[in-house]
C-alpha cells in the first residue's frame, strides 16, 4: 500500500511542532540539537521498512531473502528501529542513545556521528514523558520515500535552519553542523534516496568532506540465496556501490 503523500506546508508544520515539544526543558538554540536526530532516525527507519516491503515483493513473500543486507540502504540492527524504541515505557533516552549508536555502528563508513553527541539520558531535561511524547509526534507521519520525497524533506530540513535561526537571533549558516548539512540541497536528494532510486543521477555524496577516514572498509556481504522458484525472474541482484552516488 503506498503512503499518502505530505505536503510541504503540512511536513514543515509537523516538524516545528516537535520543536515546541522540547520548549522549556529545552533552550532554543539547542532544538537542533535533539530534532535533527530524530528526524533523521525516523527517515532511516521509515526507509528500511519501504526496502524491507519491496524486497519481500522481489521474493514473492520469501522473509529470509528480504533480510538480506543487501536489499538495504542502511543496517537497522535489533532494537536499533524506531518501533523499538517506541514501544519503551521507561528511560526512553537510555533506549533513544543506545538504537542510534548501534545504527551508526552497523554503518560506520556512511552514519558516523550523524547523531551527534547529544545526552538523551538526562532526565532533568528530557523526561520520559517528554520523549515519548516526542517520539508520538513523530511517529504521526510517515518519512519513507513515497510519504516525503528528497525535495520535500530537504527544503524541510532548511525550513527548520531558518526558523531556529529565527528563534535564536543567529545566522542560518549556524545550524548547518556537518550530520545537519546531509539533509540540505542538493544533498538533500542523496541522504533520501530508496534502495531502488539512489544510483540515479549524479549527486555526489557529501560524506568524504567531514566523516572519519580511518575506518576500516569492511569487506563485501555474502550474496543472499536464490530466489524461490516461480518468483521473480531476475537472478541474484547486484549490491549496488554503497554511497556512490546518492544517500538514504
Amino acid at each position: 500500500m503506498t503512503a499518502p503523500a505530505i505536503a510541504l506546508s503540512q511536513l514543515e508544520s509537523h516538524l516545528w511542532e516537535a520543536a515546541n515539544i522540547l520548549r522549556g526543558p529545552v533552550d532554543a538554540a539547542d532544538f537542533k540539537t535533539y530534532v535533527f536526530p530524530l528526524l533523521f532516525f525516523k527517515r532511516i527507519s521509515d526507509v528500511h521498512d519501504e526496502e524491507y516491503q519491496t524486497a519481500l515483493a522481489e521474493a514473492d513473500g520469501d522473509e529470509e531473502y528480504a533480510r538480506f543486507p543487501q536489499n538495504y540502504r542502511f543496517q537497522i540492527g535489533d532494537d536499533c528501529h524506531w518501533n523499538d524504541v517506541r514501544a519503551v515505557a521507561s528511560n526512553v533516552g537510555q533506549a533513544l542513545q543506545r538504537a542510534k549508536r548501534g545504527i551508526e555502528k552497523a554503518n560506520p563508513e556512511t552514519l558516523y556521528g550523524i547523531f551527534g553527541d547529544a545526552s538523551w539520558t538526562n532526565k532533568d531535561r528530557l523526561p520520559d514523558s517528554l520523549l515519548r511524547d516526542l517520539i508520538e509526534h513523530f511517529s504521526r507521519i510517515n518519512l519513507g520515500n513515497q510519504a516525503a520525497q528528497a525535495d520535500i524533506l530537504g527544503q524541510s530540513y532548511e525550513y527548520l535552519i531558518k526558523k531556529f535561526a529565527d528563534a535564536t537571533n543567529k545566522k542560518a549558516g549556524e545550524f548547518y553542523t556537518p550530520p545537519a548539512r546531509l539533509m540540505s540541497k542538493p544533498s538533500a536528494t542523496s541522504f533520501c534516496a530508496s534502495r531502488s532510486s539512489r544510483n540515479v543521477g549524479n549527486v555526489a555524496s557529501p560524506l568524504p568532506t567531514w566523516r572519519k577516514t580511518s575506518t576500516p572498509r569492511k569487506s563485501a556481504p555474502p550474496s543472499p540465496p536464490p530466489r524461490k522458484s516461480g518468483g521473480p525472474s531476475s537472478g541474484t541482484p547486484t549490491t549496488p556501490s554503497r554511497f556512490s552516488k546518492t544517500f538514504p
